[in-house]
């Protein structure tokens, strides 16, 4: 069964312990789980960083894709719980992989306000939980009236992130999903290179379209 609550004794043995025992020995003396012990050592005040000791866990691709596709439209106290991993840790990964929560203002149309994000999505502005959504999002929900859960993503079949038509937009059940489905892309974009309707190049480093074949 899963603990939130901390105890006064654990709570005291972390700090006295943080500097001398790894996560692995308090988390094991604690039964709790090692993220959760990283967790908790940040919020009494024990920077991870000034701990010679702590072993810190490497991310995932799955985390990765969570982070690039939620960053902008989640808090990071949100993406915290979501991935079990600290503020801190939220706010260097976003820094690694180039992630920001600045956009412009795009347009207003029809009395809503539109802004893109560094991804590319456009962002709409939910008056009632004052808060940016993906426009996309938004336009699923509104069309099939019903509430995304976190964990349900849409994907741009088209690969226009900026065309939200409900006829461009697929409901992916869960992060992996989605994943899987860019995967298909890329293993069909490889055949065509291997096919020679696809080229590369080497100066430019980038793919270019072969203009003297084409699929019929």
């Amino acid at each position: 069964m899963k603990r939130s609550w901390w105890s006064k004794e654990e709570l005291e043995y972390l700090r006295k312990n943080a500097k001398n025992q790894s996560v692995e020995e308090m988390s094991n003396y604690l039964q709790r789980t090692p993220k959760a012990i990283r967790n908790r050592l940040e919020m009494i005040g024990i920077s991870l960083r000034d701990l010679k000791n702590i072993k810190f866990e490497s991310w995932s691709e799955e985390e990765d894709n969570f982070l690039k596709n939620n960053y902008h439209l989640m808090t990071v106290k949100e993406l915290q719980k979501h991935l079990d991993r600290t503020e801190k840790a939220i706010r260097s990964r976003k820094n690694i992989l180039g992630l920001n929560n600045k956009y412009g203002k795009l347009r207003e149309l029809k009395g809503k306000e539109y802004y893109v994000n560094s991804n590319g999505y456009y962002l709409t502005y939910d008056k009632e939980h004052k808060k940016y959504k993906g426009s996309h999002r938004v336009i699923y929900e509104e069309y099939y009236g019903i509430k995304l859960k976190s964990n349900q993503y849409i994907h741009h079949i088209d690969g226009n992130k900026k065309n939200n038509k409900i006829e461009n937009l697929l409901l992916c059940n869960g992060c992996k999903e989605h994943v899987l489905i860019h995967k298909q892309l890329e293993t069909i974009s490889y055949q065509l290179i291997q096919e020679g309707y696809i080229l590369f190049d080497k100066e430019k480093k980038q793919y270019i379209a072969n203009p003297n074949r084409r699929l019929d």
